[in-house]
């Protein structure tokens, strides 16, 4: 859950869903195995809670990168 509420601060700085889901992964990620929990769920947890960012408000969509 913190790894998942750290994301949607994240995304209200960062523009890019990538280098968030990179920078809370590094963060969080070692902290779950420490705490042993399944890697498949916490790499799952992390990279579902990099897309909020696409929600957050101040998220600028480009459509011109889609063209």
């Amino acid at each position: 859950m913190a790894a998942v509420i750290a994301c949607g601060f994240f995304a209200a700085i960062c523009r890019s869903t990538a280098a968030m889901a990179d920078t809370i992964g590094k963060i969080a990620l070692p902290e779950m195995k420490r705490y042993y929990y399944d890697e498949t769920f916490a790499t799952g947890g992390v990279a579902s809670a990099g897309t909020l960012g696409i929600l957050i408000p101040p998220r600028i969509i480009s459509f011109s990168s889609w063209v």
